[in-house]
């Protein structure tokens, strides 16, 4: 069976609504998103309502989206939103680990743009500077629970700041999720910048678009380029599930007439069917490139 994870909350439906029908297309793994561009807390009713959800669809948590924070955010330079960010993202390390996620924690960072002004550099490093701190104060807890952070690339990403990052923290504790998506779109290729810290890849959002924005499509609609990318993974520390981290926007399946509403079940459906397809595709691509070492 291939394993393969796709992200929640397809066609603006409910996070848990969708777990089954997700597990009819194919999906053996759940990148579960609820939340994550929120400051609300996981409490333990949401808890419990998210494991019943996941073990009722039969489906097995890999990855969970933490936070990126609105006003309590872990890079903020003002101390009392960064500390307030810390509590947040320490949620959302417990909750990992309650609904028995296999995968990271994925964060989102400062990201240090090829387009910097000089002014915003320093910006971008002094929230990196606080990055820092929030990262020493939520070690204990990452050792606690045994759970690691991924942190994410964005578009125009230097990867400099994931450079100190990587070599200021251990394997064990902090990682790096690749976003195909957020490497393809603008000036900075970000495969190229990732092929130096491979070692560190603990997760992916593979997803497609045209280098003009953020489209979250399924492989093959755009002109992100898949053989590099099979290559990189096949010769990376990634090991899991692939995760497909796709929306139904910029495909065939989304009714825009049905913008604001939930989509179609049929709709749903027929786009899972074909992420599915075109996910097993690249699998098999890894596969024969793994075979060929």
């Amino acid at each position: 069976m291939i394993q393969i994870a796709i992200n929640s909350g397809l066609g603006n439906a409910d996070a848990f609504e969708q777990l089954p029908i997700i597990a009819e297309a194919g999906f053996t793994h759940l990148h579960l998103c609820y939340m994550w561009l929120s400051d609300g807390y996981y409490e333990k009713p949401e808890i419990d309502h998210a494991r019943k959800a996941i073990q009722a669809s039969g489906l097995t948590l890999l990855d969970l989206h933490g936070s990126h924070g609105i006003l309590k955010r872990w890079y903020s330079e003002d101390e009392f939103r960064r500390q307030a960010g810390v509590l947040l993202v320490r949620n959302r390390i417990e909750t990992l680990d309650a609904l028995e996620g296999i995968g990271s924690l994925i964060v989102h960072i400062p990201t240090l743009r090829t387009t910097a002004t000089p002014e915003e550099r320093k910006g971008f490093l002094h929230q990196a500077e606080q990055l820092k701190r929030s990262l020493d104060e939520l070690m204990p807890t990452l050792e606690k629970y045994g759970r690691r952070i991924a942190v994410e690339n964005c578009f125009n990403d230097t990867f400099e700041i994931f450079r100190d990052l990587m070599a200021t923290y251990p394997p064990e504790r902090l990682g790096i999720v690749y976003d195909s998506g957020h490497g393809n779109y603008g000036q900075a290729k970000g495969i190229d910048n990732l092929w130096e810290l491979r070692d560190r890849l603990i997760a992916i959002h593979l997803n497609d678009n045209d280098g003009t924005a953020d489209m979250h499509q399924p492989p093959g609609f755009g002109n992100v380029d898949w053989e590099k990318m099979a290559k990189l993974i096949v010769n990376s520390s990634y090991r899991l599930p692939m995760n497909f981290e796709v929306g139904m926007r910029y495909t065939p399946f989304f009714d825009p007439e049905k913008e604001k509403e939930i989509q179609p079940e049929a709709n749903i459906r027929g786009f899972l069917a074909d992420a599915y397809r075109r996910g097993c595709k690249f699998i098999e691509l890894c596969d024969r490139l793994r075979a060929a070492k």
